[in-house]
């Protein structure tokens, strides 16, 4: 799942209880989404710092992970970069 290599991963969340997101991998300067309605992963730009943290409180508290990620793209603490296929 990982097109950049190279950037260390900070966190990488999985087996999630999610109906929309099946992993997300937290790197330094991007993010990597794996969708269940897709086979793709979706690489974003991160905009923001601590996102991990943000991921890990929204976890912790049983909100919503697809919510979470929705307003951080609609916010551009996310943004598309590109995808590929998994």
């Amino acid at each position: 799942m990982t097109e950049s290599q190279f950037s260390p991963i900070i966190k990488d969340f999985n087996n999630l209880e999610s109906s929309a997101i099946n992993r997300v991998v937290v790197r330094e300067d991007i993010v990597e989404i794996m969708y269940n309605s897709s086979q793709n992963v979706y690489t974003y730009t991160l905009n923001c710092e601590n996102y991990a943290n943000t991921i890990q409180e929204c976890l912790d508290s049983k909100e919503s992970l697809g919510k979470l990620i929705n307003n951080s793209i609609k916010q551009q603490d996310l943004e598309l970069k590109s995808k590929f296929l998994a």
